[in-house]
């Protein structure tokens, strides 16, 4: 089964494995018996469901072999062969602000004009991607966006305004798990913003952008 596999960041910034193990491109072998969240080498078919898991912001494109169990949104085995893990912060602090923006569109779709707070926020972020908005600012923004929540007189309101405030949250901090976190949390706020009549579409919709954003790291399907 070929999948995606999120690592952490290790004391130097470099990827490692949950057990504090270097994460290399490679082979790694366990044996069993195998047990999904307990024992095994994980991965998840679609991104956006190794998202959810991701303990950082090192990803790798990987396969499954030998022995494998599979689950809802991610399968073990005794065996996996990464490509090799590349930092993807950015692409997943832009994935946010996507995320976000979607959202609040579909609240304009459905006639409610989002907080002006959680615009901003976007806005914000892409600056901070952009390098014209310092931290302090998006620290701002975040705080408006997260306090335009509670003013949202609905669940799809205060789902859109969540997801913006992620998206801020994701440009504004440096710790390498935050990328993942809020990233993870944006996707998760639109998908509820959607409603259950749109939630699967968003759910397919945000694991092909996601996954057309990294295969430009991992375009050689034949390394594996």
């Amino acid at each position: 089964m070929k999948g995606w596999h999120f690592a952490a960041a290790g004391p130097n910034g470099e990827p490692v494995l949950r057990d504090g193990s270097p994460a290399r491109a490679g082979t790694v072998e366990v044996s069993g018996p195998l047990k999904l969240c307990v024992r095994g080498l994980h991965a998840s078919a679609c991104v956006i469901d190794a998202l959810y898991y991701a303990p950082g912001p090192w990803l790798s494109r990987v396969e499954l072999r030998g022995t494998v169990v599979m689950g809802d949104d991610k399968a073990c085995a005794t065996e996996r062969v990464a490509r090799g893990y590349v930092d993807v912060t950015n692409v997943l602090r832009e994935f946010a602000v996507r995320c976000a923006v979607r959202a609040l569109e579909r609240e304009q779709d459905a006639g409610r004009e989002p907080n002006t707070r959680s615009w901003a926020a976007c806005d914000l972020a892409l600056g901070g991607f952009a390098g014209v908005v310092d931290a302090e600012m998006l620290r701002e923004a975040y705080n408006a966006a997260y306090a335009a929540t509670e003013d949202a007189d609905d669940v799809a309101a205060n789902a859109a305004a969540y997801a913006a405030a992620s998206a801020a949250y994701a440009a504004a901090n440096d710790a390498d798990r935050d990328a993942a976190f809020a990233a993870n949390r944006a996707a998760c706020a639109a998908y509820a913003a959607n409603g259950a009549a749109y939630a699967a579409e968003e759910r397919g919709a945000q694991n092909d952008e996601l996954e057309e954003m990294l295969l430009q790291f991992f375009e050689d399907e034949e390394a594996i």
